[in-house]
């Protein structure tokens, strides 16, 4: 049985503020994006009445204060390891039940409500963590704009911008867009990045910003040696869906300008012609992106990722070891990351002769019983584009 905590902190000092007794929390992560945490409190709870008590605007410790929308950053620490960092972006509460509800999201969240509010070039071949890392800089450097993200663990990744790369002010870029563009660049293949938090030596709690070239996580080993799911064994259920309603083979990519004079840039997969399909076109809007090149790129990335049927597989397990030798029964949590290649293995009516292949976990949610009595993972696999 795991032991959670769950800590909030003042957003911009990191100061943790109170520990609150939650209930029927979910929290989870996700590849190249923000996470999501749920919990409830009933405001009844011995816990909060006699240590946080009721709403006063003078108290800094009160509910109100340490569970604050916006202002407030929360923390889940699961066996004296911080799993899980993000903010609370929204309170609710129900006079029926008399519980309170929090949603929160990881720390890249933050980046979603931030802009970029200058002009600046890039030339060719400048390494994309090069640019990754003046934006974050330059978001922390405005006033009151500074919440601890770590940038210092930024560096060369060896991926090169193949053309110019310009931001102009009066655009106000989503910082997260910007980085979430370059991570989509095909040439081959972009980059992975998360906000990853932590004990430090000292017991403070960091947010530090990492890259990853050419991706996180454990890649398919030659013995197959990965964490492993399979069905019927340690996977409760499982769901395959395919579609392929979005499989596109020739995109449009359209950038800056408008009527005769905007620029398309024209991309298609040639392997996919190979291999059976029709022509599946689409289109795609890079209207911001003021570099033609810059929309070649995103467009290949795009076509890339879009050519090969979406397969997202979603699984359900207990994560459990054995009780003597401590081995993984079922894939534990610290055992794996995001980005991991997993082996799957199922046998059943849809694969009666046996589905066995590597997919890549991006997603996860953990479902947490009360006091860590129980923990249900259910993750997503996707077939990677590259």
């Amino acid at each position: 049985m795991a032991t959670y905590r769950y800590l909030t902190t003042d957003l911009l000092t990191n100061t943790v503020i109170a520990e609150l007794p939650l209930t029927g929390v979910t929290w989870g992560q996700a590849l190249n994006d923000a996470g999501q945490f749920q919990g409830h409190m009933m405001l009844s709870d011995s816990r909060i009445t006699n240590v946080l008590g009721t709403y006063n605007a003078s108290n800094q410790f009160t509910l109100d204060y340490v569970t604050t929308p916006a202002k407030v950053g929360l923390y889940v620490e699961r066996d004296g390891a911080i799993v899980w960092g993000g903010v609370i972006w929204s309170r609710q509460y129900d006079s029926l039940s008399q519980t309170m509800s929090l949603g929160a999201r990881e720390f890249d969240s933050y980046l979603q409500r931030r802009r970029f509010s200058e002009t600046k070039a890039w030339v060719t071949g400048t390494d994309q963590s090069t640019i990754v890392k003046y934006i974050l800089d330059a978001m922390n450097n405005a006033p009151y704009g500074n919440i601890g993200i770590d940038t210092s663990a930024i560096t060369a990744m060896g991926r090169a911008i193949p053309n110019v790369f310009v931001a102009y002010d009066y655009q106000k870029l989503v910082v997260f867009d910007v980085i979430k563009q370059l991570s989509q660049q095909s040439a081959p293949y972009g980059f992975d990045f998360s906000i990853d938090c932590a004990y430090d030596s000292n017991k403070t709690i960091t947010r530090t910003f990492n890259v990853f070239y050419p991706r996180k996580g454990l890649a398919v080993s030659a013995n197959y040696n990965n964490p492993m799911l399979e069905f019927p064994s340690v996977m409760l259920k499982y769901a395959y869906p395919e579609d392929g309603a979005n499989l596109t083979n020739r995109l449009y990519g359209f950038g800056a300008g408008s009527s005769e004079g905007q620029y398309i840039s024209t991309v298609q997969a040639a392997s996919s012609f190979g291999q059976g399909y029709p022509l599946l076109e689409d289109t795609y809007s890079y209207t911001q992106v003021p570099d033609p090149r810059m929309v070649d790129a995103l467009t290949a990335g795009q076509v890339a990722a879009r050519s090969i049927p979406v397969v997202v597989l979603s699984a359900s397990w207990f994560p459990t070891s054995d009780t003597v030798s401590g081995t993984p029964v079922a894939p534990n949590i610290g055992d794996f990351q995001l980005g991991d290649f997993f082996r799957i293995r199922i046998t059943d009516d849809r694969f009666p002769n046996t589905l066995d292949t590597a997919l890549r976990l991006s997603k996860f949610d953990v479902a947490v019983g009360d006091n860590g009595s129980a923990e249900v993972v259910s993750g997503s696999f996707v077939i990677p584009s590259y």
